[in-house]
């Protein structure tokens, strides 16, 4: 499975005591956030699980539609920039 942490800034998810126990996955962790529809879509691209840490991290529907063009994003909402 390929987990994705966006807007790590410090660096500190794999140094977390709880991150061993997704030590068994593949995991991306970002730590410069990026607003461009086309490089986040291509980050979200092999997402399977996206776990926000920050209630501020915003994931543009654009970008998420681009990535995931089969879900359902009707209920996203873009972060007003």
């Amino acid at each position: 499975m390929k987990l994705a942490i966006p807007d790590d800034t410090y660096g500190v998810v794999r140094t977390l005591p709880s991150a061993r126990l997704i030590g068994a996955y593949e995991l991306s962790v970002w730590q410069d956030h990026t607003l461009e529809v086309a490089l986040m879509a291509q980050l979200l691209a092999d997402t399977e699980v996206l776990m926000l840490l920050r209630e501020r991290t915003p994931i543009l529907r654009a970008a998420a539609s681009a990535a995931w063009p089969a879900a359902d994003h009707h209920h996203w909402r873009d972060a007003a920039h």
